[in-house]
């Protein structure tokens, strides 16, 4: 077998022709420039981190199905797919001395994914291996069997009670840490940007509303894609200006602006979030990604608020939580959150109890 894992693209991507006198489809092997072009452009819409675990995924299997005797025709047959997945989640040797054999079930679906998208390149019957009956019911085997043998470690999301103490808090604290602070969390809980996204913001992502109706926020990259997304963050009313992200963000930079004596053509370069040491003292330094965890639980104990269980994935999980509570439009939060599947976000997002989301008795009320 060819090592598939390392150029994914560029080992396994054919083209179609038609071959003009006889008027019949034929395929041909791309050159070696062509595959590395066509390899390197496809690459740009996939995260860094996503095309290396993939190919990493990819590598495993290919290995696996080296050492089983099998050839590389069996490669996308489905049955094929499941006995390795099957062996993932039971018999593949612990990656450490003394650690249970198998798999997480996060690290078996991104292997099925990379699988998938890899036959897509081959022009492989896609379709055939996502509806196999035989994929499907093991994994919904592993999925039940972890749901029975682990709890799922979730961020925590916190409740209206709890954003409210949070808030009170920050607009009752002096000093320049404060207004950055309160600028983070309500742009961060109003959004739900991940902790990364958070800290490569710079000023030249923030576009003003002609209608004075809030910002338009660009996120250059994110976790899952290189493709530059815009996501609108609302002015809310005088009346709760104390809470509204856009005051915040505006508080923030002026405090910084003047801090770091920066004009308004330096400051489009400047991370929006950046460090402030003890005193007060605004650094141009950004924060780092821990650094966002770190002072999201700051906030909720000097706040009163619990502080087990929450990390920067917490204002992206109240975000959904509390936007679906609220009655937001679906496709605005899977727009905002940038979620392609609502099973993702009402399955893993959503945190509202039984009752929270609504009860199919509440119509007997109307009757």
């Amino acid at each position: 077998m060819t090592g598939l894992g390392v150029d994914v693209e560029a080992e396994l991507l054919e083209i179609a022709t038609t071959d003009a006198d006889s008027a019949v489809v034929t395929f041909e092997t791309l050159t070696t420039a062509e595959e590395e072009r066509v390899a390197g452009v496809t690459a740009d819409g996939y995260a860094t981190n996503t095309i290396a675990a993939y190919e990493s995924r990819l590598r495993t299997y290919l290995s696996w199905l080296n050492s089983t005797g099998r050839s590389e025709s069996a490669t996308f047959e489905p049955r094929v797919i499941a006995a390795y997945l099957s062996y993932l989640w039971r018999e593949a040797p612990p990656r450490v001395e003394g650690g249970s054999p198998g798999r997480s079930v996060a690290t078996i679906e991104q292997t099925h994914a990379a699988i998938l998208r890899v036959a897509r390149s081959r022009n492989e019957d896609v379709t055939a291996i996502r509806n196999s009956t035989v994929i499907q019911d093991v994994m919904r085997g592993i999925r039940r069997s972890a749901n029975l043998t682990t709890r799922p470690k979730q961020a925590h999301a916190w409740s209206e009670h709890e954003l409210r103490r949070i808030i009170q808090h920050l607009n009752a604290t002096p000093g320049n840490t404060a207004v950055r602070d309160k600028a983070l969390f309500l742009l961060g809980v109003g959004t739900g940007l991940r902790g990364a996204e958070i800290t490569a913001l710079t000023w030249s992502d923030i576009a003003e509303d002609a209608q004075n109706r809030g910002v338009a926020l660009t996120v250059r990259a994110s976790k899952t894609s290189t493709l530059p997304v815009q996501i609108p963050v609302g002015r809310l009313s005088q009346m709760h200006s104390h809470k509204c992200p856009v005051q915040a963000l505006a508080d923030w930079r002026e405090v910084q602006m003047k801090a770091l004596d920066l004009t308004e053509e330096q400051m489009g370069n400047t991370n929006i979030f950046t460090r402030v040491r003890r005193g007060g003292h605004v650094k141009a330094e950004p924060i780092s990604g821990p650094a966002v965890s770190n002072i999201l639980r700051r906030i909720c104990e000097e706040s009163g608020v619990p502080s087990e269980g929450v990390s920067s994935h917490s204002m992206r999980a109240s975000m959904a939580t509390r936007s679906l509570a609220n009655g937001t439009d679906l496709g605005a939060i899977l727009a905002t959150g940038r979620w392609s599947n609502p099973q993702i976000l009402l399955g893993t997002y959503d945190r509202r109890d039984v009752f929270e989301r609504g009860s199919t008795t509440d119509f007997l009320g109307g009757v």
